[in-house]
């Protein structure tokens, strides 16, 4: 039986009056890439920030490895979150800082490593996404492609146990996010990392996702491989995947 690296259990969300989640279920396993699609507005970075504890549900229960973090504090959700890894739609570079300081940030908030060990780990997660020797440039004066690059070095620095992408190659022309797709599926073979990615790139979503959640009104409204979603009938499924809207969807 696979181990369950994170499990949604009838996630119920509100925000500002509107139901963003109305019970979502999703099983997700250890090692596995699983994507998340969807129209915009219809709850795949909500259901992101409560995987990382960022948000708690109005009803349900949000599992790590068994745990429920309902009713955790942010103390006790610490060690929780030092396991997960995120990577932000808009990269949150820090312009002040460089490349090497930027993926150096979240071990030395940890304050665990020496300086020596910092720099190695460092160097060690720029090599992975082919930005090694890059440590002192700046932020602006990386493209955009490279923004994302050292945005996943500092996401898998401390080699969690759970990546978070939120939009990775949103922004990128088809080139640069084909090789952020496969920094993607190599970070998870080279680290054993469990992947989340949430995306509107059924291009991305077919490459690198083993299992493919579609969410529409707040639900999971269709689960499978991405063979399966590409071949599925549904109507509101056969939409989405091939870019077709007609009056009443684009409407909803």
């Amino acid at each position: 039986m696979d181990v369950m690296m994170i499990s949604l259990r009838n996630i119920h969300k509100t925000l500002n009056g509107q139901k963003i989640l109305q019970g979502i279920n999703l099983e997700i396993a250890e090692g596995e890439t699983f994507v998340i699609i969807g129209r915009s507005g219809c709850g795949k970075s909500v259901t992101l920030r409560h995987m990382l504890g960022l948000m708690m549900p109005d009803q349900g229960e949000v599992l790590f490895e068994g745990k429920d973090l309902m009713g955790l504090s942010e103390i006790e959700l610490i060690p929780i979150r030092q396991k997960i890894g995120m990577l932000f739609q808009n990269g949150a570079l820090f312009d002040s800082m460089n490349v090497g300081e930027n993926v150096a940030f979240p071990l030395r908030e940890e304050g665990r490593l020496s300086e020596k060990e910092i720099e190695f780990a460092v160097e060690e997660a720029l090599e992975m996404v082919n930005l090694g020797g890059q440590q002192a440039k700046m932020p602006a004066e990386l493209s955009g492609g490279m923004k994302k690059r050292v945005s996943l070095a500092r996401a898998a620095v401390r080699k969690p146990k759970l990546l978070l992408f939120d939009e990775p190659t949103s922004g990128l022309d088809p080139v640069v996010s084909d090789s952020i797709n496969k920094l993607i599926l190599n970070l998870d073979k080279t680290l054993n990392i469990t992947n989340v990615v949430v995306t509107h790139d059924m291009r991305s979503a077919c490459e690198i996702g083993d299992r493919i959640a579609f969410l529409y009104h707040g639900k999971v409204h269709f689960l499978g491989t991405p063979e399966e979603i590409k071949s599925s009938q549904d109507p509101i499924v056969f939409r989405f995947v091939n870019g077709i809207s007609d009056a009443s969807v684009a409407m909803e």
